[in-house]
């Protein structure tokens, strides 16, 4: 296979995962009455030693989790995690779809929206895209895709002209150069290596 092929396929397929990158991860989106996979779930100190899931909405900081929950399957990851501090409750919902690299990312949040010090920005809208994996996710794949479907042939082309080469055969044909002048295959035409000097040939002509 020619380089110019090689890169054409090589661009196909990351065109082609690029093309099924966003409505995989819309797939994998669980609704909030769907079952979810079973998972962890962490309480009181190991919860607490756990970071939110995600961005939190406020300048005031928000107390450390002490139920942490999380699941993942291929393509999804699941956080419901709960905080409570002074009688208030807060609570994080978020979904991360895509695979490898997370691509959307569905979080919803709540918290006491009476009291003023949680005033701030509003949240986040509660669907958004994650730029890192919409743009590393076809590159990733469509790499990985390439190298399995290259790879392999590419070995076996490899061993194979290096045992054709060892019995005095083409590389590319496998047609037998005994007494071969030419420097070319007479059956397809390739240019043949000039053979490496025998070791022991060369280091007598040294001393010569």
């Amino acid at each position: 296979m020619t380089r110019r092929k090689r890169l054409t396929l090589l661009l196909v397929l990351v065109a082609l995962a690029g093309v099924a990158n966003v409505p995989f991860a819309v797939t994998r989106l669980h609704s909030r009455t769907q079952p979810k996979p079973r998972g962890e779930n962490y309480m009181g100190d190991d919860a607490a030693r756990r970071e939110w899931p995600a961005a939190t909405p406020h300048t005031r900081r928000w107390p450390a989790p002490h139920q942490f929950e999380y699941a993942h399957e291929f393509g999804f990851h699941y956080y419901n995690v709960f905080g409570e501090q002074s009688g208030q409750r807060f609570q994080m919902n978020v979904q991360l779809t895509g695979w490898p690299l997370p691509v959307l990312e569905d979080k919803k949040m709540w918290w006491d929206w009476s009291d003023p010090t949680l005033k701030g920005p509003e949240p986040d809208p509660a669907l958004r895209v994650v730029p890192s994996g919409l743009i590393l996710n076809p590159i990733i794949v469509g790499v990985g895709l390439y190298l399995i479907l290259t790879l392999p042939r590419d070995v076996f082309v490899f061993f194979r002209a290096r045992r054709r080469r060892k019995r005095g055969r083409c590389i590319g044909c496998g047609y037998s150069l005994t007494g071969n002048t030419s420097g070319r295959c007479p059956e397809c035409g390739r240019p043949i290596a000039a053979p490496a000097p025998d070791d022991r040939a060369a280091e007598h002509a040294a001393f010569q």
